[in-house]
């Protein structure tokens, strides 16, 4: 190999090193505990009925008494039986899902990886703050159902 080939191979090496060194992630201050995944701030404690107030993930604000906007679906023998297919929501809007359902279910947003567990004949409430713009799948796990599209417009 010539001397300019390992010549310009070297200053490549050098300038991927120096980037990473200059966009890698922070760490957080040392001593710090990792952070928890989302998954485990945001799911119902255990026991947890649908409905009742789970723990607020961190960096969330508590939401005030009324959302809103507020959706429900009633779910028979697998199929949405009502609501709607869609809800169109602007960023930043505070909504409250709302779902009944014939059989124990997962509730499960996509995108916002929000899921709850659903218990048969009982009513589940799923409520934030909807902070990040796309279309989101609605869905129950079990019966594979795409119960809805959540639609966030940004502001």
């Amino acid at each position: 190999m010539n001397r300019s080939a390992l010549v310009f191979i070297a200053l490549g090496i050098a300038v991927l090193a120096g980037l990473f060194l200059l966009l890698r992630p922070e760490a957080g201050p040392p001593g710090a505990a990792p952070a928890a995944p989302p998954e485990a701030a945001i799911k119902p404690p255990p026991g947890a009925l649908p409905g009742e107030p789970g723990p607020v993930p961190p960096g969330s604000e508590p939401l005030p008494d009324a959302p809103a906007m507020t959706a429900e679906w009633v779910v028979r023998q697998g199929r949405r039986e009502s609501g709607p297919a869609v809800v169109v929501l602007q960023a930043g809007d505070e909504v409250e899902l709302r779902v009944t359902s014939d059989h124990d279910d997962e509730l499960h947003l996509h995108g916002y990886d929000l899921s709850m567990p659903l218990r048969a004949g009982q009513t589940g409430s799923l409520r934030f703050r909807a902070g990040h713009s796309g279309r989101f799948e609605l869905e129950l796990h079990h019966h594979h159902l795409e119960l809805a599209a959540l639609e966030v417009r940004p502001q």
